[in-house]
């Protein structure tokens, strides 16, 4: 019940977060847009670090993904690093070159941001 209140926490915290995979052109980040995923970032590490587990499965909803019958938009996992940090793994879709995927490392706040 525990590991589902945290999933549900998540996914609150992380339904403004944008991602539209379909559409290659960048949001405009606001300093408003910023200060809000910096705020879920640290939320989100807070959570973390609240955990025993070494890794988690993290999952956020980015855009609404219903017409394909589906909840979440990015999925990745969060490691803890020696040093207590956490870093993000998740596959990417860029558009330059169009299309092609690539596994990146990143900071939780970078994940948050993703498009």
């Amino acid at each position: 019940m525990k590991r589902f209140a945290f999933a549900l926490w998540l996914s609150a915290i992380s339904l403004n977060a944008y991602a539209d995979s379909a559409n290659c052109h960048q949001k405009a980040n606001t300093p408003e847009s910023i200060a809000a995923t910096m705020d879920q970032a640290l939320q989100l590490k807070q959570q973390l670090n609240s955990q025993s587990d070494p890794v988690v499965i993290l999952v956020r909803q980015g855009q609404d993904m219903s017409s394909r019958h589906l909840t979440w938009s990015h999925a990745g996992y969060a490691m803890r690093q020696p040093n207590g940090d956490w870093r993000v793994y998740h596959n990417l879709n860029t558009c330059e070159p169009l299309n092609q995927r690539s596994i990146y490392k990143v900071c939780m706040s970078f994940w948050l941001m993703t498009w």
